[in-house]
């Protein structure tokens, strides 16, 4: 296995990857407009040339965050991911970024993930249908900031310094919401 800085010859197998275990919406163009800003932080696990795994980065008002990692099923659970977090936190290093986010899956496993590669929750992000969200949703005892529309949706954030995927179900119960998700975040 090789970890190394993905070549844009490769970025068509990235977003095969992205696609299937991320973000199936993702479009290649997506990517490639990101592998134009960021190259230094494509980041590819490699076995015998055949790219398995990515970690790539997004990025969302001017901030850069970790938009996702993907192992192909086959490399499950041998520290891939884990080697991958490590090589792009290292590349962000290198560009003195001090500190990164990613939005985690409302899976878990996957929230474990990064919480065993010491990410720490900062926020919540909830996303629900306008046509869904209850009447005094902003009092229901949390402090809820950063709101916006998408579409049909309203976007919003509530802080939390601590992890628990009880108080996220909870939270997807009170505002009849389709998403809620950690952000989590590392200082570097």
């Amino acid at each position: 296995m090789e970890i190394k800085l993905v070549p844009k010859k490769d970025l068509n197998k990235v977003w095969k990857l992205h696609k299937e275990y991320v973000e199936e919406n993702s479009t290649l163009k997506e990517i490639e407009d990101l592998y134009t800003k960021f190259p230094k932080l494509f980041v590819g696990c490699y076995s015998e040339n055949h790219l398995i795994g990515i970690c790539i980065p997004g990025s969302f008002n001017e901030e850069i965050y970790l938009k996702g990692i993907a192992i192909e099923k086959d490399y499950w659970r041998k520290g891939l991911g884990s080697k991958l977090l490590s090589f792009f936190e290292q590349q962000l290093r290198d560009l003195n970024i001090k500190e990164i986010s990613v939005p985690s899956a409302d899976i878990s496993w996957v929230e474990n993930f990064y919480l065993k590669n010491n990410y720490k929750p900062s926020q919540l992000l909830v996303k629900v249908k306008t046509n869904k969200l209850p009447k005094g949703y902003k009092n229901k005892g949390f402090k809820i900031f950063n709101e916006r529309r998408e579409k049909e949706y309203k976007v919003f954030y509530i802080r939390t310094n601590e992890y628990s995927a009880r108080h996220r179900i909870k939270l997807k119960r009170i505002f009849n919401a389709d998403v809620v998700i950690y952000i989590l975040k590392k200082k570097l």
